[in-house]
């Protein structure tokens, strides 16, 4: 029956879509540059279904992806996809959720990896025995968890494959795992994304399946008798805004934001009470300004960020629901632009902008955020259902850890690591051999064909050098770049390639230079796959590299200028993933973003040092040099952009006492746009006898401006934004921390404080500060988020003689007992809190004064920390 459904539907679609087709050719010949001819012809061959579905994809696909699809791709996931309608409850799911939630070749920003058969070959057997969808995800689950488990990373997202190879990633990539196997099996899911969480430095995002209960997060979507709560469920209460993407045009009345290629909905009133807010913007005759940019910004990573952006109506209105929260908005159109609050538990939800030129932001506000709240639901399952499904979870756990400990093999790349020099500091030496190792012992998947090309270096006639190289690059690069890398030839390829580029300039470059500017990349994270791009660039570098440094710059320019074309209308897509270097020649058509880090890439692989600071620079041998960006399709008599390094003194003031200036932490340097809108800049901070001296540059027509906070325990923050000039030599911030609203959920039983104070004397630390921790005897992401926090403050709280100690209830937690900061303190003991508080109540905190509690939490919150931080004094 679905089948004829769907020829009725294709029918229909070949009718009201024909007139498409021309543009769609227009865009694969603009973007797929060699792949053109293949995927016209491909398309053309298909009939029925399969062209209905390819037509769909091709239709809503972002131009990164028609740069680097292919048809041996297309045709995996098209087979696949097809194969899920046969299984037995997919006969449920409406048509509509279908295209847009299953279909899709991706489900981020991801690179593109063959999930889709590897997870229907694998589970198939199990799934195909089930009726409802609920068993099915259900199965998904637990062999999701199998594949990977919470950890803190950085950079672009990495694939499904990719994330079971390493066996860890952020809640980002764990999501992007998880709805890969979902769709895998037909499962209808999509992402819910709290962009900014606003009352803490962090963001989150999560997995919604659909069933035909509706749309629920996975543990919540179990069948009914193993149905539970997620912590998401309650932690979602305080974000702002809880958005999720869909694949192509959807007609929603959650719509945020349409386009071709996808549509932002927002589902924040899943999760609980919203409120509406209405921001006019007017101009300085009182009238409406219809199309004013409207940005709401989180606080968040020391200052604001983009958390939605939307435009005025023809009244000049733009009405948004949000979670009960305080939101910094900026509104502008035409030059002109203007700024407000809203704070939604001042019952300030409208607000109106009055926009004009020149306009200064100076603005200092308290905002406010909702308190914390453990109200996780209670669907009545049974003991004995709740025991058999929670040894379930357990196994899958256990099934996880036995295959990352296989593949943990660091240790066997001590063999061939070079002796010291006899000049060499034995100390450092071993120091740095140590983090060799260890960075070594995260491999995971990847490390047999790492030991592989270990043992195969000593064969090269340079194999100093390129050993040399190979300690270098792991100890450098992302641990998430050295796993990516796809197979042997590529590591070799790639320390190959490395080596020629540093012999070509070593008399220009030293070997200190090539590691901290060649080797390493100069944007924070890699802004490619590795797929072993770099010897295929070299077939185009070769012909450009000269023995001048210069030279090569210029015959650089010259290849770009006859190779690239600057894309003036790009069609950006939340579906749509970073291209490597030898697709983003493919495509042709780029970006002024990807103009650069094309361009970064060949200096790369010449060998030539770079470095980025607000703009990219190249070492010439002699002195940095600012690589002026031109297009032949831009207007050359444009001026080239004037900028003046500023530095100047910050000094940070927290309730009256001088505290550190924490880049990303507490301020952050920005710029204003003509229309106001506020994006952060590069700048540098300089430590010296107690002085923060900032530095950034001052642009010709630019407004620049420092923005900050300081929160409480809740989240509430003082936030201030000052304007920055070339005059600025000396700046100050002084915060006054918001009052405290969030106060402890429980009320500590006499039984649990003698235990933590008989804790704190068996360990010696019943004198002056100690920060105890306490952890559930089974895992979660809270607490792993909350004790890698914790981690990483360990010596901060050690400058101020605070003693800390990690005490894990009937749960031996092995990466904690190789720690060895001196104030931390490990234990694996038996149950202390006598309170009957349930996981998501953990991790359970004390601050104590000798046996005296400065301050007592429990449960999630990741600003804890350095609120607990700040306490100290």
């Amino acid at each position: 029956m679905k089948t004829k459904i769907f020829v009725l539907l294709f029918s229909l679609f070949i009718i009201i879509n024909c007139y498409s087709e021309n543009n769609l050719i227009e865009r694969i010949n603009r973007y797929s540059g060699k792949n053109a001819n293949d995927l016209i012809t491909y398309l053309d061959s298909l009939s029925g279904l399969k062209s209905y579905y390819a037509d769909y994809i091709f239709n809503h696909m972002s131009d990164n992806d028609l740069a680097s699809i292919q048809v041996n791709y297309i045709d995996h996931q098209l087979n696949y996809a097809i194969k899920t309608i046969d299984l037995p409850y997919t006969k449920q799911i409406p048509e509509e959720y279908f295209l847009h939630f299953v279909l899709p070749i991706r489900v981020s920003q991801e690179p593109f990896e063959n999930w889709r058969g590897v997870f229907y070959e694998e589970l198939y057997s199990q799934v195909s025995q089930v009726e409802t969808i609920n068993e099915a995800i259900l199965i998904a689950d637990l062999y999701y968890q199998e594949g990977i488990y919470f950890k803190q990373t950085s950079g672009r997202d990495q694939g499904p494959i990719t994330s079971i190879k390493r066996g860890y990633g952020r809640c980002e990539e764990m999501m992007i795992l998880q709805m890969a196997i979902l769709r895998s099996l037909g499962i209808p899911c999509r992402p819910a994304s709290a962009p900014y969480w606003s009352f803490t430095d962090s963001n989150h995002v999560w997995t919604e399946v659909w069933t035909p209960q509706g749309w629920k997060i996975v543990p919540e979507a179990y069948p009914e008798k193993y149905k539970k709560s997620s912590w998401e469920v309650d932690r979602a209460k305080k974000a702002p805004l809880i958005t999720t993407e869909a694949f192509g045009t959807y007609d929603s009345p959650l719509s945020l934001a349409q386009s071709q290629f996808d549509t932002k909905l927002n589902i924040s009133d899943v999760y609980g009470e919203t409120v509406s807010t209405l921001v006019t913007v007017i101009d300085q005759d009182n009238l409406p300004v219809e199309d004013a940019e409207i940005v709401y910004y989180a606080t968040s990573f020391g200052g604001l960020f983009n958390l939605l952006d939307t435009n005025s109506d023809e009244n000049g209105q733009a009405r948004v629901d949000f979670r009960p929260t305080s939101l910094f908005v900026t509104a502008g159109k035409d030059g002109k632009s203007g700024y407000g609050l809203i704070n939604s538990f001042e019952d300030n939800n409208s607000i109106t902008i009055q926009i004009s030129e020149n306009q200064i932001i100076d603005a200092n506000y308290v905002l406010n955020f909702p308190l914390d709240s453990s109200s996780s639901k209670d669907f009545g399952v049974k003991a004995k259902d709740k025991d058999y499904i929670d040894k379930l979870t357990d196994l899958a756990n256990k099934k996880r850890d036995n295959r990352l400990l296989k593949n943990s093999k660091g240790i066997a790349f001590l063999k061939n690591y070079p002796l010291p020099d006899k000049n060499e500091n034995k100390e450092d030496y071993l120091t740095r051999r140590d983090k060799f190792l260890e960075k070594c012992q995260d491999l995971a998947g990847n490390a047999d064909n790492w030991l592989y090309i270990d043992d195969k270096i000593s064969s090269y006639s340079n194999h100093e050098l390129v050993r040399k190289l190979m300690i270098d690059l792991v100890l450098n690069w992302d641990i998430k770049d050295l796993i990516e890398l796809p197979d042997t030839t590529a590591i070799e390829d790639l320390l190959l390639t490395l080596s020629d580029s540093y012999t070509y300039y070593s008399k220009d470059i030293d070997y200190d230079l090539f590691v901290s500017n060649v080797i390493n990349n100069p944007f924070g994270s890699a802004p490619f796959p590795q797929t072993a791009w770099q010897s295929d660039l070299a077939k185009v570098t070769k012909e450009l590299r000269a023995p001048d440094i210069a030279q090569t710059m210029k015959n650089i320019d010259l290849w770009l200028k006859e190779n690239i074309i600057f894309d003036q209308n790009p069609g950006w897509s939340y579906f749509g993933g970073s291209l490597t270097p030898i697709q983003l020649i493919n495509k042709k058509y780029l970006t002024k973003s990807q103009q650069i880090y094309l361009r970064w890439a060949l200096m790369q692989n010449v060998g030539i040092a770079s470095r980025w600071q607000g703009f990219l620079e190249y070492y010439d041998g002699n002195e940095w040099i600012e690589v002026i960006l031109e297009d032949k399709n831009e207007n050359n008599d444009t001026p080239p952009v004037k900028r003046e390094l500023i530095e100047f003194e910050l000094e940070v003031i927290s309730d009256g006492k001088k505290i550190q200036a924490q880049p990303w932490g507490n301020f952050l340097i920005s710029s204003k746009s003509q229309n106001g809108y506020l994006t952060y800049d590069w700048f540098d901070v300089e430590e010296t006898e107690e002085k923060y001296l900032v530095k950034f540059y001052a642009e010709t027509g630019v407004d620049k401006y420092i923005q900050g906070y300081i929160r409480n325990k809740n989240g509430d923050a003082n936030l201030i934004i000052k304007p920055l000039s070339q005059n600025t030599k000396k700046l100050t911030l002084s915060f006054v921390t918001p009052k405290s609203s969030h106060e402890n959920k429980i009320d500590w039983s006499e039984n649990t404080l003698a235990n933590i104070n008989q804790l704190l004397s068996q360990n010696k630390v019943s004198e002056g500060k100690t920060l105890v921790m306490i952890l559930h005897n089974q895992g979660n992401e809270p607490q792993e988020r909350m004790l890698e926090q914790l981690l990483a403050k360990a010596p901060d709280f050690a400058k101020k003689e605070v003693n800390i100690l990690v005490y894990s209830q009937e749960r031996l937690i092995s990466k904690l007992a190789q720690v060895t900061q001196e104030n931390l303190i490990y234990i694996n003991g038996e149950q202390i809190i006598t309170e009957d508080i349930s996981l998501d109540n953990y991790p359970v905190l004390f601050l104590l004064d000798s046996d005296k509690i400065i301050s007592s939490a429990n449960g999630f919150d990741l600003d804890l920390i350095n609120y607990l931080h700040r306490l100290v004094d």
